[in-house]
């Protein structure tokens, strides 16, 4: 189509996709070996969608006014209950995508190093609103 994506069919929860998806957010050495991560909720993918480049968008909806100005390599039609599973939540229907791991930098490399939060294996979304 015009914007150069193509949607696909619904994913289930045993589609390949959804199962690297699953695998990304669960595995911290497969997502270091795909150099990907998953991001979930609607305002942080609009947010980082202004400046970057996602391979995969999922949402719920087929025509999701959500995904009006962010850059996808493919857009996807997921059933709820698959992007409950990849975001690891018992409520959610918002956007999910994924993007490339920042290219790893050492501290002397940091423009401004005064402050720095590095996060990983966070469980608790309201534990990372807090810290934030």
């Amino acid at each position: 189509d015009a914007c150069g994506f193509q949607l696909m069919r619904r994913l289930g929860l045993k589609d390949p996709l959804v199962q690297s998806l699953l695998k990304l957010v669960s595995n911290r050495d497969y997502r270091f070996s795909k150099r990907k991560c998953v991001v979930t909720g609607t305002k942080l993918v609009q947010d980082l969608g202004r400046r970057y480049h996602f391979h995969e968008l999922l949402s719920s909806r087929v025509e999701d006014p959500a995904w009006e100005g962010l850059r996808a390599e493919s857009r996807h039609n997921a059933e709820s209950r698959v992007l409950q599973k990849i975001a690891k939540l018992t409520s959610f229907d918002g956007l999910i995508g994924t993007l490339d791991l920042p290219a790893r930098v050492s501290a002397k490399e940091l423009a401004d190093p005064r402050l720095i939060l590095c996060l990983d294996y966070i469980q608790d979304p309201g534990l990372l609103g807090t810290l934030l």
